[in-house]
């Protein structure tokens, strides 16, 4: 189980990113988390996997409490929880396989395990036949499907999906999705942060956190802001009216310097014809 205990977290004075939130995620749930960009989700994957420190609160997983966890236990800890990331983070200069076979080999299995395990997960994801190919060869569904694999690799209880169909075609986004919910049902607890409208849509029954964006204090800038706004459209369009008025009374004034002036040569026409007689 995971359990987010009246957790904040902030950086300085900038905006708060987490701000008193609370949750328990029970072993094999499917959350989703949800909210626009900027309000915590991936801080709060970064605090489920000790790279932040909450400013406040506690983070419990598997009845540990992570204000307790000695460092020398946290690299056991980010082995429970798989991260799949919106840019892959795959090594370039690795091929597929290599890719998922890296974080076995860290663990120091035996080759013979290594082998089994990555064609397991090549299977799994359905990238059997793109074994040898690298990064650069693959398309952006491709290259996510082997960043699943690769935070499958150690066997984690957990994986936190950080926006995994950020940068994906619609094809990809539901191939991606599936391959996830696929994955909770054989066991996983998986967290899938996304503001994406598709996926939201094709997991609409699923259990749903939504973040709102939040900060420590109102920034006082703000309404100052607001008011010179107004007070410049305000004289925008006292300007846009005086020259209108400017113009409408030039009109006037040449219509009456028209009608003057036909005046004139009116009396003047009958001036002569009266001197004709």
């Amino acid at each position: 189980m995971i359990i987010f205990s009246d957790v904040s977290k902030s950086f300085g004075d900038q905006e708060t990113a987490i701000k008193h939130f609370s949750l328990e995620i029970k072993d094999g749930d499917f959350l989703v988390i949800t909210g626009p960009s900027g309000t915590g989700k991936t801080t709060l994957m970064k605090l489920l996997i000790k790279e932040y420190e909450p400013t406040s609160g506690e983070i419990e997983v598997d009845g540990e409490k992570y204000s307790q966890l000695k460092k020398s236990r946290i690299p056991e800890l980010r082995r429970k929880i798989g991260v799949v990331f919106q840019d892959y983070k795959l090594i370039k200069e690795m091929n597929v396989w290599e890719n998922i076979a890296l974080p076995i080999y860290i663990q120091g299995k035996k080759d013979r395990e290594v082998e089994e395990r990555v064609t397991d997960l090549l299977n799994l994801v359905n990238l059997a036949d793109k074994a040898l190919f690298f990064p650069r060869q693959l398309s952006g569904g491709e290259a996510q499907r082997v960043s699943i694999a690769r935070a499958l690799a150690c066997g984690p209880k957990i994986i936190f999906a950080d926006e995994p169909t950020g940068n994906l075609d619609t094809q990809a986004t539901l191939a991606i999705t599936r391959l996830l919910k696929k994955i909770n049902e054989l066991g996983t607890t998986v967290l899938f942060a996304t503001h994406d409208e598709l996926v939201l849509k094709e997991l609409a029954k699923e259990k749903i956190v939504k973040l709102e964006k939040k900060t420590a204090q109102p920034e006082e800038t703000n309404e100052e802001e607001a008011e010179q706004v107004k007070e410049i459209a305000h004289f925008e369009i006292a300007d846009i009216k005086d020259e209108e008025e400017s113009e409408q009374d030039k009109e006037e004034n040449k219509e009456k310097e028209e009608s003057k002036e036909k005046k004139k040569k009116d009396i003047k026409i009958r001036k002569s014809k009266k001197d004709k007689k």
